[in-house]
């Protein structure tokens, strides 16, 4: 499936949507996108117009830097607990 494809998809849905849960669906969305390889950049391209996408796209970049340090600290809180012995 393209990502056009996608979209076309999304832009007839999201009207039937209701307004108050657009930022769930879109979230939803995103996760689908990015668990399906679809690149940050490729939907910030195509979904750049949409709103409830791009909140939703910056939520899951905020969200995948925090697991990246949270990563970081644990390697390094790993490193000196090796030095210890």
């Amino acid at each position: 499936m393209t990502i056009e494809l996608v979209k076309e998809l999304w832009d007839g849905l999201k009207p039937i949507i209701q307004r108050a849960d657009h930022s769930e669906a879109a979230e939803t969305l995103v996760n689908l996108l990015i668990d399906n390889d679809f690149d940050t950049a490729e939907i910030k391209e195509i979904f750049r117009r949409d709103q409830a996408v791009m909140d939703a796209l910056k939520f899951f970049s905020q969200e995948d830097e925090t697991e990246y340090e949270e990563e970081e600290e644990y390697e390094e809180d790993q490193y000196y607990d090796d030095e210890d012995y």
